[in-house]
């Protein structure tokens, strides 16, 4: 039985965003970057399911902002948060820690990587 991963509907242009701009900035050069992307996408393939940006997530996302932004939770944060919130999601992983000191007070659970 193959293993899912629910991910926001935003998360493959984040990657894809976060992707360029290492090559923009010289940390990656254009043939990691090409072999990045194409595993994301066989990673998307195999083991991700797309929660879609729905009317709940958005309003969620909505919310989020209004408890949060003065904490500094930027838009597409709150868009992933309340995606894993509305999926339930067991875990949230992620790199950033403002994003998962907020996940934490909004009781989800974090595996910061």
């Amino acid at each position: 039985m193959a293993l899912f991963l629910d991910t926001s509907a935003l998360t493959p242009h984040e990657v894809l965003s976060a992707v360029c701009r290492k090559v923009r900035m010289g940390e990656c050069t254009s043939p990691q970057a090409t072999a990045i992307r194409a595993g994301f996408r066989d990673l998307m393939a195999e083991s991700l399911r797309i929660v879609p940006l729905d009317p709940q997530v958005i309003r969620l996302a909505y919310d989020l902002m209004e408890r949060h932004a003065l904490d500094g939770l930027r838009p597409l944060d709150a868009v992933q948060l309340a995606t894993c919130l509305v999926a339930q999601g067991p875990t949230l992983a992620l790199a950033d820690r403002l994003l998962a000191r907020i996940a934490r007070r909004e009781g989800v659970t974090v595996c910061l990587c």
